[in-house]
């Protein structure tokens, strides 16, 4: 069920990505191990309502005679107000069963939307301290449930995929090198039908059509270049899918090349403008602008597949104005 909020420890999210669920950043600072003051934050799960919830209790609270069962500790979290310690709230909403946890005494968003509150849960850090990680939130929003893997792409790769599809998403909607209405068109695209498969191309990454609904990754060329990359290379793809493209770039020893962030006809478009999102700079920068090809040293660009002009002309009518 849709509406989940889910919080661990590992950066990933566990199997939240492949769940459906899209991060939401961090909510504070928490310890790993038991720790003077600390007590375990326990972790249980509906499997009918689709809900995760917390609590120090270790008997549950309600949770076992509620249908919860027990997944195991979450994390250590303060059981009293320590030097520069906030409040964890806990919020419920009746309408979905869902539970939320925030340091916002407010509750963000979540009165607005059915919530009501039931108290403090413990008290964690905002910044990091000695011995802390980050607790990790994440939301059931269905992002991504309608894409799809074929049947070669293994369980591992597709759940790496997944992870790193969050990731661009969630960098990309608070990176100011896109627009409103570029973040508008990925948003959309992240709900749309996109089939992964596997490319041979040995001069590509990956590749998509614009407008279209596929991508096709390869596996050998990308994963070695590590998760920026990965990230920077489907949020690329994922701007094609969008509707947006970029011309042929040029290398050396044509005239004038393409350089990465020149902001010229080929590193400014959207597709290009959204790898700065990923780290700050675009993929051919951050390998050193060469990329490490199966026994051989090349730079490989994206090869852009435009839709036939009939049918191109015919998807952009359908698309909202700009």
């Amino acid at each position: 069920m849709a509406g989940d909020h889910f919080y661990c420890l590992d950066p990933a999210g566990e199997l939240a990505p492949a769940g459906g669920y899209e991060r939401e950043g961090v909510t504070g600072f928490v310890f790993t191990a038991p720790a003077p003051g600390t007590t375990p934050l326990y972790r249980w799960w509906h499997p009918m309502v689709g809900d995760h919830f917390y609590c120090t209790d270790p008997a549950g609270e309600l949770a076992p005679v509620s249908g919860y069962v027990f997944e195991g500790i979450a994390c250590h979290i303060h059981t009293g107000q320590a030097p520069n310690t906030v409040p964890l709230f806990r919020w419920y909403n009746p309408g979905n069963g869902d539970h939320f946890y925030c340091t916002d005494p407010a509750g963000e968003l979540a009165p607005a939307s059915g919530y009501v509150s039931e108290g403090i849960t413990g008290y964690l850090y905002l910044v990091p301290q000695p011995q802390t990680s980050p607790l990790h939130r994440w939301f059931q929003s269905g992002l991504m449930s309608n894409f799809t893997y074929d049947s070669d792409i293994t369980a591992a790769q597709r759940l790496r995929l997944q992870e790193r599809h969050t990731w661009a998403w969630f960098q990309g909607k608070a990176c100011g090198a896109l627009t409103a209405q570029q973040l508008a068109d990925l948003r959309q695209a992240y709900q749309k039908a996109i089939r992964h498969s596997v490319s041979t191309d040995a001069t590509a990454n990956a590749s998509a059509t614009v407008n279209g609904s596929r991508i096709w990754v390869n596996f050998t060329n990308l994963f070695p270049l590590g998760g920026d990359e990965i990230s920077q290379t489907l949020i690329h793809e994922m701007m094609h899918c969008a509707g947006y493209s970029h011309p042929a770039r040029r290398d050396p020893p044509s005239p004038n090349p393409d350089t990465p962030g020149d902001n010229g006809p080929y590193y400014g478009t959207a597709p290009l403008q959204a790898e700065l999102c990923i780290a700050g700079q675009q993929s051919d920068a951050a390998t050193l602008r060469l990329m490490l090809a199966p026994h051989a040293w090349q730079r490989r660009a994206c090869p852009v597949v435009e839709l036939p002009r009939d049918l191109r002309e015919f998807t952009k009518g359908m698309r909202r104005p700009k």
